[in-house]
C-alpha cells in the first residue's frame, strides 16, 4: 500500500484505499508534446485537433508566423515575432508543433520513399504528394530553428536546407546581421536550454492545403464556435516524445503519427515537414535572398 500522509484517512477523501496500481504516473524522461496554431490559416485545424487527436482544447496555444515575413525574407522580424510560449518549451527540450494551412501546393517527394507513410492508414495516397506546406513553415521554422540553435550554443548541421537548396551561407549571413538587442532576447532562455540539458530545437510544422486562404471573417467565427465548444472534448492520454535530437525526433513523430488511426498524432491529411527531403527537388531563390 502507499504510506500514509495527514489527512489520507479522512472521510471522503479519494485516496483512501488507492494502491500504487491505481496512480497514474509519466515516464519522467518522455517529452512534453505541444501543438501550436499559426494564425491564421492554422484554425482551421484547433478543431480537428481536439476531435480527432484528442489534444485538450486548453493546452493548444496560438501564434503568429507570418508567410509575407517569409516571402519577402524578413529575417529579423521573423525571429522578433516569435511567441514566448513557444521558446519556453523550446529551451525547456520540449517538442513544438506549429499546425498551418496553405493555398498553394508544394509537391512532395515521392511518397513510397517514406516507407513510414507508404500504405499509411491515416494518410491519403492521392493527397500525399501535393499537400501543401506555407512559407511560414518550409522557410520561416527552418530559419528560426537554425538562430535559436545557433543563438543557444547548440551542435548545428553542416548544411541548412530550404526548397532543395543548402542556405547555410545565407542563413550565417542573415544571422550576423541581426541586431543585438534580438540576439539579447532569445539569449535570455539560454540558462534554461542548460539547466533542461536541451541538445536539438524540437521544432516541426505539420500543415494541409486549403480553400479558405484570405477568408479572415470565416476563420474569426470558426475559432469562436471552436472555444465555445471545447467543453465537448473527449478525453486524452498523456503522449510523450523519447528522444532529444531533431531527427531522432522527427522519425518518432512520423511513427508515432501512423500507430493509432483512431487517434492520430497529427490531423490524417497533414505532414510533418522536413527540408532535407527536398534537397534536389526545389526550385532555386524561391523566398531566398541570394
Amino acid at each position: 500500500d502507499l504510506p500514509e500522509f495527514p489527512g489520507d484517512s479522512a472521510p471522503g477523501n479519494k485516496s483512501e484505499g488507492m494502491s500504487k496500481s491505481d496512480v497514474v504516473t509519466h515516464d519522467t524522461n518522455l517529452r512534453r508534446l505541444w501543438h501550436f496554431i499559426n494564425l491564421t490559416n492554422g484554425i482551421e485545424l484547433l478543431r480537428i485537433l481536439v476531435q480527432e487527436c484528442a489534444v485538450p482544447y486548453e493546452t493548444i496555444g496560438f501564434c503568429r508566423i507570418q508567410s509575407s515575413h517569409c516571402e519577402t525574407c524578413q529575417f529579423e522580424i521573423v525571429l522578433r515575432e516569435i511567441d514566448h510560449n513557444v521558446l519556453v518549451r523550446l529551451a525547456m527540450g520540449d517538442v513544438v508543433i506549429i499546425h498551418d494551412c496553405g493555398s498553394r501546393d508544394l509537391h512532395w517527394p515521392d511518397p513510397g520513399s517514406d516507407e513510414l507513410y507508404e500504405n499509411s492508414p491515416t494518410v491519403d495516397q492521392d493527397k500525399a504528394s501535393t499537400i501543401s506546406v506555407p512559407r511560414a513553415i518550409w522557410w520561416g521554422l527552418e530559419w528560426i530553428r537554425y538562430a535559436l540553435g545557433r543563438n543557444w550554443g547548440l551542435d548545428q548541421p553542416r548544411d541548412w536546407w530550404s526548397r532543395g537548396y543548402n542556405v547555410r551561407d545565407l542563413y550565417d549571413l542573415e544571422y550576423r546581421k541581426l541586431p543585438k538587442s534580438l540576439r539579447k532576447k532569445l539569449k535570455y532562455y539560454r540558462e534554461i536550454v542548460r539547466s533542461a540539458g536541451t541538445k536539438d530545437v524540437l521544432l516541426y510544422g505539420s500543415s494541409q492545403s486549403t480553400d479558405m486562404d484570405g477568408q479572415r471573417s470565416w476563420y474569426a467565427s470558426r475559432l469562436v464556435e471552436d472555444a465555445r465548444e471545447s467543453g465537448l472534448q473527449k478525453p486524452s492520454d498523456f503522449r510523450g516524445i523519447k528522444g532529444d535530437r531533431y531527427e531522432e525526433v522527427l522519425s518518432e513523430l512520423r511513427s508515432t503519427a501512423l500507430l493509432s488511426p483512431d487517434q492520430p498524432l497529427i490531423p490524417r491529411d497533414s505532414r510533418l515537414f522536413r527540408a532535407a527531403d527536398f534537397v534536389g527537388v526545389g526550385r532555386s531563390g524561391d523566398g531566398i535572398k541570394s
